[in-house]
């Protein structure tokens, strides 16, 4: 005897939630990306004092 499922109906149910989440993590990853391209301060040494 085998066992057989059908999802069909979870995953169309769930398909939105997955769309949301792959949207905050594409963001996050922009996010993140646009922080790391910010310009920095340049750091200056001064050796004379």
């Amino acid at each position: 005897m085998t066992n057989r499922y059908h999802f069909d109906g979870l995953i169309e149910a769930a398909r939105p939630f997955a769309l949301e989440k792959a949207a905050e993590i594409k963001k996050a990853g922009e996010e993140r990306s646009n922080r790391l391209k910010r310009k920095k301060p340049q750091l200056v040494v001064d050796n004379d004092a």
